[in-house]
């Protein structure tokens, strides 16, 4: 709409911010952008005035293997992330077909895909959900979470996602709530899977030093309520095979990813 937009990347890529100036446009529009290359080196080409030698926009570019590696994070343990839009403009130009497209691509490259949604079920939320082999639900013991939780059960059953993709958990779990297991059980008419025990100084402390409570502190409940939760999403025996397999040479996708919605 012709608002200016300031990008500041660290990418080796200098050309990605064009990229996510041209998401949502059609595949011969135009994007018109002032590139600034914060670099000693001198760039290959730089595009001039004239039509012909400007950048195109390719509709495909969010899907190419180099440009997705080029925006990831690194994350403690391993973990690469695709981080959320800096800004709610940004989250806009991102469609459905942008993250089936991304997912499809992250599937040739990652054993493990986990999407952190938002609490809302919008259009993006619902393809995620579409896309996924596993949707974990997740409640707590008091009275808001446990009426928002239903209406996602209810919203799940019209999508005619099967109960048994379906693993719903307990956070925060605590001994001295007003309510139980086994009370929101019935309330929902639908088995928790598993219940993560409250333990807010452990995760306080993960948050504020970036590192995560399973790897600082494994003994404590609540990482095992994580290990615990691995071991549901993925058995024990399929563990086993992926780094067996992974030891002799013959998978290149052991890797774990994180995409923050």
């Amino acid at each position: 709409d012709g608002t200016p937009v300031h990008l500041t990347i660290p990418v080796p890529n200098p050309w990605v911010p064009l990229r996510i100036l041209g998401l949502g446009k059609r595949p011969n529009d135009r994007v018109d952008a002032d590139v600034f290359l914060l670099t000693d080196k001198k760039p290959a080409l730089l595009p001039g005035p004239r039509a012909e030698l400007a950048l195109k926009h390719d509709a495909a570019a969010s899907s190419d293997p180099e440009f997705i590696q080029d925006v990831l994070a690194n994350g403690p343990e391993g973990v690469q992330v695709l981080l959320a839009p800096i800004s709610p403009e940004l989250a806009d130009l991102v469609t459905a077909d942008h993250l089936r497209t991304i997912m499809q691509e992250l599937q040739r490259t990652y054993d493990f895909i986990v999407v952190d949604t938002a609490s809302h079920l919008a259009e993006l939320n619902l393809e995620a959900i579409e896309l996924a082999t596993r949707v974990i639900v997740v409640t707590a013991l008091n009275i808001p979470a446990i009426k928002d939780t239903k209406l996602t059960l209810k919203v799940l059953e019209s999508l005619n996602v099967e109960p048994d993709r379906i693993l719903l958990t307990l956070n925060r779990s605590d001994a001295h709530s007003e309510f139980n297991k086994e009370a929101v059980e019935n309330n929902l008419r639908f088995p928790i899977a598993l219940q993560i025990s409250h333990d807010p100084k452990a995760v306080s402390t993960s948050v504020n030093r970036g590192a995560p409570f399973v790897s600082a502190n494994p003994e404590a409940e609540i990482s095992r309520s994580i290990r615990e939760l691995v071991s549901q999403l993925v058995p024990l025996e399929t563990q086993s095979a992926t780094a067996v397999a992974a030891g002799a040479g013959d998978r290149k996708r052991n890797r774990l990813f994180g995409f923050k919605g």
